[in-house]
Parts: structure tokens; C-alpha cells; sequence
């Protein structure tokens, strides 16, 4: 057996990424040849064990992790993706190999299209909630409307509706941020007045310190008094009942004015 001969072909497959070729290759020099000094012996016994821990390292890597080499090899794959066909093919095929933010700036090619950009809302929503941190999407979705949608209804009406999928999906403080954005694009549109006036956390505040919510809480503190100390009621308990109806006029002044 010619060693230098072995050994060249071993590190061959190493250096194309044949790892266990390569440790078997190395293995048979050790195995075979029983004249080899110690100190080469040695030397490809820990030749032998760089090589699993590289191959233990490439099994250790996330499948899911992919290179920015191979993204340009994947872009390169794809046709060029111009038409909305070959654009949602594109998309498609990015959010499969879950590389979410390359698809989404595919789906940014599309929000100008009014027949289309209804149709990959969905998509859209869960690109943007896997490569932005929920805190950023607002931003990052006023950024890619005000590149590419020229006009202000439809800028209104996508965030509007983008607002809408993130309520689905539990994002509600999300939903708002868009939403008011959405108003402030189109002050007189009326679905999402509606929306804001049903959703604002003002309203659900206001829900809770109703007029009727008010009045059974008055009632109940007349009753108790009464109960407790006769219809004879003692300054002390009068200051208490003004004092009542203050604290209650004061949180109805608050609310009405968050």
C-alpha cells in the first residue's frame, strides 16, 4: 500500500466534503499498516478525529438554516419573476424553503396590483410575523406601502386589512397600529371608523363604567348605608357617600377622556 498515495486521496474526499470516505480511508491506513511510527500513527489518529468533529458539527446545523450562498444559487434556480404568476411562484417557492423574507419581498411586488394584493394577505401576515419581531412590523409595513403603493386609499386599505389578519392571529395591539394608520390615510372612510369605535380600548373601557353599571353601583351603596345604619344617616356616612360619588365622577372624567 502506497501511503502518500492513501493519504492523498483521503484528504481529496475530505476536501469535497466526503467525510466518512475520508475516516475510512485513514482507518485502513491504520488498520493495514503495522510498520508505521508512532508519531505518524498518532498524527492521523487525530487526523481521524478532526474530521468526525467536522462531521458531527455539519449534523449539529439546523436543516432549516440556509446560506446566503445558497439563496443566490436558489435565486438563480428561479426564473425571473416578472408577471404576477411568476412572482407568486416565487413567493411560493421562497415560503416553502421557509426563507420568509425573501418571499415577502417578493409579495412586495405585488401590493400595487389591486386585483391582486387582496389574494396574499394571509401570506403576507405570516412572512412579515416569522422574520420581524411583532414591535417592528408596523414600521416595516408603512416602509414597503410608501415604496411601493402610490395611492393613499389603497395604502389605507391594505394596512386596514393587514390590521384585520393580525387581529385573527392575536396580535391586537398590532391591529391597532395599523388600523389608525389606515384612518389617517382615508379620515373619511366609515368600515374603519366602525372598527376603531368597536376595538379602541377606550370603548372597552367605557363598556365596563356604563351609565347602568353606574347607577346599580350608586343604588347598591344607598341600600348598604341604609342596611347597615338605618334611614337615619350620620354625617360621617353622608361624607362617605360624597366622598363615593367624587372618586366615581372622577373615573367617568378619566375614562371619558383616554
Amino acid at each position: 500500500m502506497d501511503i502518500s498515495d492513501k493519504v492523498k486521496e483521503a484528504e481529496t474526499y475530505r476536501s469535497m466534503g466526503l467525510l466518512e470516505e475520508s475516516i475510512l480511508i485513514y482507518e485502513e491506513i491504520l488498520h493495514f499498516e503495522f510498520t508505521l511510527e508512532d508519531t505518524t500513527r498518532n498524527h492521523f489518529k487525530a487526523t481521524i478525529a478532526d474530521i468526525r468533529k467536522e462531521l458531527e458539527s455539519l449534523e449539529n446545523v439546523d436543516e432549516n438554516t440556509v446560506s446566503e450562498e445558497e439563496i443566490a444559487i436558489i435565486r438563480d434556480t428561479l426564473p425571473i419573476a416578472e408577471g404576477v404568476p411568476n412572482i407568486l411562484d416565487s413567493a411560493s417557492a421562497f415560503m416553502e424553503l421557509g426563507l420568509y423574507k425573501e418571499a415577502l419581498s417578493e409579495y412586495e411586488k405585488l401590493l400595487n396590483n389591486e386585483s391582486t394584493w387582496k389574494d396574499i394577505l394571509q401570506d403576507l401576515a405570516t412572512c412579515l410575523l416569522k422574520c420581524c419581531d411583532p414591535s417592528e412590523i408596523f414600521p416595516t409595513v408603512k416602509e414597503m406601502v410608501a415604496r411601493t403603493v402610490t395611492n393613499n386609499q389603497n395604502k389605507s386599505e391594505i394596512q386596514f386589512r393587514l390590521g384585520l389578519e393580525m387581529q385573527k392571529r392575536d396580535h391586537k395591539i398590532l391591529a391597532q397600529e395599523l388600523c389608525r394608520s389606515a384612518k389617517e390615510l382615508a379620515p373619511d372612510n366609515e368600515e374603519i371608523e366602525k372598527w376603531l369605535n368597536s376595538n379602541s380600548f377606550r370603548q372597552k373601557i367605557l363598556s365596563k363604567y356604563d351609565n347602568g353599571f353606574q347607577s346599580r353601583f350608586i343604588r347598591d351603596v344607598k341600600v348598604r348605608l341604609k342596611k347597615n345604619i338605618g334611614d337615619r344617616i350620620p354625617d360621617e356616612a353622608k361624607l362617605f357617600f360624597l366622598f363615593t360619588m367624587i372618586v366615581l365622577a372622577f373615573i367617568s372624567f378619566v375614562v371619558m377622556n383616554i
